[in-house]
């Protein structure tokens, strides 16, 4: 059996508690045998109680092939040599309600919503169960709203949701033509030199560090799965040495704003993946502040803004607090 820690990162205590450390297993059985069976050989050998196993099921982290296994689907018999993944958590993330305060707009087939830090916007491989997705179903008893774009783990702000096709087609539509306006807010520790600018290249992927994956940007395509990205930034603000920056970007790229201002000389405070600082904060200071959509069936254009959370450095300037 093949045993290993999955993304490492530096730990601090919100991590410890909102995103704990995660091992993956890989197991290839020398026989065929039933899945209850491969169950009590995988807890022997790991000294690992049932209910452990049993509750990676219900997070949705066991894999047989590439094919997750829910509680509804449990296989009867398992294969000799079909690989089967694990994911298991160390310890339970501590759990991060939904109210409604964190709901910004609730109408015409669209729900916007202030996602809280730490929380991933969909399921990751460990787990289905813990992401903004899953509680905002349940929380609004809709079991198909769709995130129809996401959020890092660590950014907090508006994400959009739907659960009728129409609205979907049409939002996604929207993000094609980039038809839809985002403003993020992120601190970083250098002042630029400059009050606007904007950052172009291809986000490459960095393989230097795995099992986690980081970005590079680059000047020219390095493979098919380069991507152009383009941002536009502003300075905002300085506040006890820390400095303010306003993000619009245009495209819309996996880690785009971190990866540019690390590739400036600017990574984000708090952001332990680009090596930003982060004995000032315990998770990345950046914020998906506002959202801009064309018109609805009201054809007047809609702005929606997440309010600043708890957790992020405030900035005491009136066009800025929410």
């Amino acid at each position: 059996m093949i045993e290993s820690p999955l993304e490492p990162r530096s730990r601090n205590s919100a991590a410890t508690r909102f995103d704990p450390p995660v091992k993956r297993y890989q197991w290839f059985p020398q026989s065929d045998m039933s899945f209850d069976e491969f169950k009590k050989i995988f807890c022997d050998k790991l000294k690992l109680a049932t209910e452990k196993f049993d509750n990676m099921i219900t997070h949705g982290g066991i894999y047989v092939e590439t094919n997750r296994i829910l509680k509804e689907t449990i296989p009867e018999k398992v294969f000799k040599n079909v690989a089967i993944t694990l994911y298991r958590f160390l310890s339970e993330p501590e759990d991060i309600p939904l109210n409604d305060k964190h709901i910004l707009y609730n109408n015409q087939g669209l729900v916007a919503v202030n996602k809280p830090a730490w929380l991933p916007t969909q399921g990751t491989r460990v787990s289905l169960l813990y992401t903004l997705e899953n509680k905002l179903r349940e929380f609004l008893k809709r079991p198909k709203l769709t995130a129809l774009h996401r959020l890092d783990r660590q950014t907090s702000g508006v994400v959009l949701f739907s659960d009728d096709e129409k609205r979907i087609a049409w939002v996604m539509k929207q993000f094609e033509n980039n038809s839809i306006h985002k403003q993020y807010h992120a601190w970083i520790e250098k002042k630029p030199e400059q009050d606007t600018w904007e950052t172009t290249g291809y986000m490459v992927r960095d393989f230097s560090r795995l099992p986690k994956i980081y970005f590079k940007l680059a000047a020219e395509k390095k493979d098919d799965k380069s991507r152009f990205s383009h941002t536009r930034f502003s300075y905002k603000g300085e506040k006890d040495k820390l400095h303010l920056i306003e993000a619009s970007p245009i495209t819309g790229r996996t880690h785009q704003i971190r990866v540019h201002l690390k590739h400036l000389g600017f990574p984000i405070v708090g952001d332990d993946l680009y090596e930003g600082n982060t004995s000032i904060a315990p998770r990345t200071q950046l914020h998906a502040l506002s959202l801009t959509l064309p018109g609805l069936e009201s054809k007047k254009t809609m702005i929606l803004t997440a309010p600043i959370p708890e957790d992020f450095i405030t900035f005491q300037k009136s066009n800025y607090l929410v």
